[in-house]
């Protein structure tokens, strides 16, 4: 393998590296993020907790129980490799130092003492192989703390020129789909508008239009649920709201205006 170790990484059992998308993002931005954490070969662990975000001005998404687990050699050394793929979000203006960490037990194997004087099953070749060794052999247990290198990663301000009226923050590539069922209504009768935001961001941001100008219509207040596709920040907000006609106004001119705010506000 052509990787090779960083600095003070060839004296560690155990380490972590953290890979941001990038180390510039405005307030908001979903940044991706790889975390890895290598155990040398031999070394048996368990994770005690998961990766835990130091310091301030970042929020780390919510990371998978089950991480992926692979091998690396580097320097001609194996080891065992946990990722989890996840993103960061900076909450706080300014330039923070970010690190993880994570507790985990080590399972260090104590060396087998073997018998000095007289016979013994231990000082017979045959029982000398690492089999043996395994199986014969006891660990130690040590807890440990894996702590990454700290990150310089600034947050910058939302710029303000080109900012559309009522931007409510959401930051990244966004589609709406919009339909109304029934599309057919009668004076006093309801539809149900569901309108689908799709892409990559930050979701958390991403509001409903709100209906300011549907003077033909009695809206009230809409659901929402985000359903997860693919890698951090991707996915859809699903939000459904009840209208009910006061007019006999078509609803398809009504949908499109419906688009229309999504693309000012968005």
């Amino acid at each position: 393998s052509k990787a090779r170790l960083r600095s003070g990484e060839a004296e560690q059992v155990a380490f972590m590296r953290v890979t941001p998308g990038k180390e510039k993002s405005y307030s908001g931005e979903i940044v991706p993020v790889q975390v890895k954490i290598y155990f040398r070969e031999g070394i048996k662990a368990n994770l005690n907790t998961l990766p835990q975000l130091k310091g301030e001005g970042f929020v780390l998404q919510q990371l998978a129980r089950e991480p992926v687990q692979t091998r690396e050699i580097i320097n001609n050394t194996e080891y065992a490799v946990l990722t989890w793929n996840s993103a960061l979000s900076g909450i706080k203006e300014g330039v923070h130092a970010v690190s993880l960490e994570l507790e985990a037990t080590l399972l260090l194997r104590e060396q087998r003492r073997r018998a000095s004087r007289g016979h013994s099953m231990f000082n017979d070749p045959f029982f000398s192989d690492s089999f043996f060794d395994d199986f014969f052999g006891s660990y130690q247990e040590k807890e440990v703390k894996v702590v990454s290198p700290e990150l310089n990663m600034e947050v910058l301000s939302l710029p303000k020129e080109g900012r559309p009226q009522g931007f409510g923050g959401a930051i990244g590539e966004f589609q709406l789909s919009v339909t109304g069922d029934p599309l057919e209504v009668e004076q006093g009768e309801p539809i149900n508008l569901t309108m689908t935001v799709s892409g990559h961001g930050n979701f958390d941001r991403v509001q409903a239009p709100e209906l300011t100008q549907n003077t033909g219509w009695k809206s009230y207040t809409p659901s929402s649920e985000f359903l997860k596709d693919g890698g951090p920040g991707q996915g859809k907000k699903v939000f459904e709201q009840a209208l009910v006609a006061k007019d006999s106004e078509p609803i398809t001119p009504f949908l499109d205006r419906v688009r229309e705010l999504f693309d000012r506000h968005a």
